[in-house]
């Protein structure tokens, strides 16, 4: 439990700092992790190999990768890491709901990318640096 707190042993997870721990009562918590760091990262080999992730994570990794630009839905749908989500009656919902999002969301920013460039604001290669119409560029062919 107390490597968890850093996430020491997961190495796909967000990693804390293990001077962010408070201790209350007890041993430090850093003289503790000191002494066992070393075992805590051999144990992440061992944690990789005995469960993988859950589709729950897979589902929420999918998620972050469509809201972020990273991936259109149908690219994920490509990858046989994501597709399985598809095919699960529990994230296919979510996954068509969140596609739905995103794809609105690219077309209002489409439609304010388009009305700026007609009225001369802003140029195609200008706005392809900005991150706001980083949408607009994963899902429409820009000319």
């Amino acid at each position: 439990m107390l490597a968890y707190l850093t996430h020491i042993k997961y190495e796909d997870k967000i990693q804390y700092a293990p001077e962010d721990v408070v201790t209350l009562a007890g041993t430090d918590y850093m003289d503790y992790f000191n002494g066992r760091k070393d075992r805590w990262i051999k144990a992440r080999a061992i944690t990789e190999k005995k469960d993988g992730k859950t589709l729950e994570r897979i589902y929420r990794e999918a998620l972050n990768k469509l809201e972020a630009g990273e991936l259109s839905c149908e690219e994920l749908a490509g990858t046989p890491k994501y597709r399985k989500l598809f095919l699960h009656p529990k994230y296919q919902p979510k996954l068509e709901k969140a596609k739905n999002r995103v794809e609105k969301l690219a077309l209002l920013d489409f439609r304010r990318f388009k009305e700026a460039r007609d009225n001369g604001e802003i140029s195609v290669e200008e706005a392809a640096k900005i991150e706001e119409y980083k949408l607009v560029f994963k899902y429409y062919t820009i000319n």
